[in-house]
């Protein structure tokens, strides 16, 4: 499948913590850490670089404790 060049606006840019788990070669990774350290959009983000190298191939799951999370 041949990719179409797009002009993207950037809308979001890991911190440093963040572009480590996203680099990271390692399936499973133990990213922990107090509220407000960017572990959910880091796992976004890191969903983020999976869909668009698999496209429609790609396939995933978010689980959070509670419905209001």
């Amino acid at each position: 499948m041949a990719r179409t060049s797009v002009d993207f606006q950037t809308i979001w840019q890991p911190q440093p913590r963040q572009q480590a788990l996203i680099a990271c070669p390692v399936f499973e990774v133990f990213f922990g850490g107090a509220r407000g350290g960017g572990k959910t959009e880091a796992s976004l983000g890191d969903w983020a670089e999976h869909a668009a190298a698999y496209g429609e191939a790609a396939t995933g799951v978010f689980f959070r404790r509670k419905l209001t999370q």
